[in-house]
């Protein structure tokens, strides 16, 4: 058992070393090719790009993000957006309150402009 893990421990770090070469060579195929006439310059690196995210997502951390991805889609169904009625009127609802509110804000600072001008002309 424990050679087992051994053994799917350094498969694991063998599949990251061919992810990095594999970027490494699409990076280098970008920028020594570029004389490559440009179909042949686009396939090969779609080519190494898709080989690069496919062996990156048979490792261990690879699957774990599938299977965020899948859950991650799955949730998003289970979402219930709003009908259109619904999102007028909570939109009405918010522009009323504020409204009120920025009423309100502004009375209060009226009131406050009124109050500490009124303590300032005061010579004591």
């Amino acid at each position: 058992m424990i050679n087992f893990q051994k053994k799917c421990k350094h498969l694991n770090i063998i599949k990251w070393f061919v992810v990095g070469i594999l970027t490494i060579l699409t990076l280098s195929n970008h920028y020594y090719y570029i004389n490559l006439s440009f179909p042949w310059h686009i396939i090969t690196t779609i080519f190494l790009f898709i080989s690069t995210i496919s062996i990156a997502f048979l490792t261990k951390q690879g699957k774990k993000i599938l299977l965020l991805i899948y859950e991650a889609k799955k949730e998003t169904k289970k979402i219930i957006f709003p009908k259109l009625k619904e999102t007028f009127y909570t939109t009405i609802i918010v522009i009323i309150a504020t409204f009120i509110i920025s009423l309100i804000l502004w009375g209060l600072d009226n009131i406050l402009i009124r109050f500490i001008s009124f303590i300032t002309t005061l010579r004591i």
